[in-house]
């Protein structure tokens, strides 16, 4: 019995599900089994659909793991990003005659923002202020990851969450 204040999951644990399809394989694979057609046909419909949301219940198992380990760097950079962003939009307000630098600039701070709040699910998170050294792969991963999302910034397909919407996110925190 679930102590009352325990969360019910969408979705049978990844445990479940292994033990689930092992048991259907074993049905399935006996030799004298005397299953009729209906069930056996049944049964393996059954042993694809856990197989299928096995895969998706891993997904999600390492989605929530990679955003509980990288959740403290995000927010640091998302602050740091913030800052940066606001100080520039001060300096873009003050100025009478903005250079093309100056707005470059601002894009570039937007583009870092949305950066934090927007990163890929389900893949290891590649620090913006943090030298990766001579990993050229970690780099250009990064450069790729940004030009998606000033594209995805350009096209208006970020995402539900805007920018106001993140720093609205922020005083939450």
């Amino acid at each position: 019995k679930k102590h009352p204040h325990q969360k019910k999951r969408s979705h049978p644990s990844v445990t479940n599900l292994k033990k689930k399809i092992r048991d259907l394989e074993r049905l399935l694979a006996r030799p004298n089994s005397k299953l009729t057609a209906d069930a056996r046909a049944e049964n393996e419909r059954a042993l694809q659909a856990f197989k299928y949301e096995l895969g998706s219940a891993s997904k999600d198992k390492r989605e929530q793991a990679l955003a509980r380990k990288y959740h403290m760097v995000r927010f640091f950079e998302r602050q740091k990003a913030t800052r940066k962003l606001k100080k520039l939009k001060r300096e873009l307000d003050e100025t009478e005659n903005p250079t093309e630098d100056l707005r470059t600039r601002v894009h570039d701070a937007e583009v870092e923002l949305n950066y934090t709040l927007h990163y890929p699910r389900g893949e290891k998170y590649i620090s913006l202020f943090k030298d990766p050294g001579n990993n050229d792969k970690v780099k250009q991963k990064r450069d790729s990851i940004k030009q998606d999302i000033a594209r995805r910034m350009e096209e208006g397909t970020l995402g539900a969450q805007t920018l106001d919407e993140g720093n609205a996110a922020d005083d939450d925190d």
